[in-house]
């Protein structure tokens, strides 16, 4: 399940369609999940990375969308950043990474720089939403991606 909207009969569940099959889906999803948990493991590896034990977690188990690894490598590669939380879509289930982060910046000229990289972003990587919030050396800028990548989009 992608999300889940409302409840009771007026409730609405959005669901993945397999068109090769319900089997091929569920080896892409794993082997999905393991490239995730591995590039996941090597942005916990990056020493201008500090994350926040959920954030951590989220990341070594392959839990964190292929677009918001890239986005973070992109902006660990230009300063430091500190991963408070990653954050899911409403209802949705286990097996959907989620396409939510709030990273955390050190100043002002910080928070400019992320929401710089982070608009000019194109095609898939061009995150739904960006807001920042707070302000001063405890800003926080929050980005959304939603709806979940393609499988293999982590993939060559």
């Amino acid at each position: 399940m992608i999300a889940s909207f409302g409840s009771g009969a007026g409730r609405v569940d959005v669901r993945t369609i397999a068109p090769a099959g319900a089997a091929a889906f569920t080896t892409a999803l794993a082997a999905e999940q393991n490239a995730l948990a591995s590039a996941g493991r090597q942005l916990l590896g990056n020493k201008n990375i500090e994350a926040s034990p959920p954030a951590r977690a989220a990341l070594a188990s392959g839990r964190v969308d292929a677009r918001l690894l890239a986005i973070l490598s992109l902006l660990a590669a230009q300063l430091p950043i500190r991963l408070v939380a990653f954050a899911g879509a409403p209802g949705a289930g286990s097996g959907v990474p989620q396409r939510g982060a709030e990273v955390g910046v050190a100043s002002p000229a910080a928070r400019s720089t992320v929401v710089g990289l982070l608009d000019a972003q194109r095609g898939a990587y061009r995150p739904a939403a960006v807001t920042v919030l707070g302000g001063g050396n405890r800003a926080v800028v929050a980005v959304r991606f939603d709806a979940p990548a393609d499988l293999n989009i982590s993939q060559p």
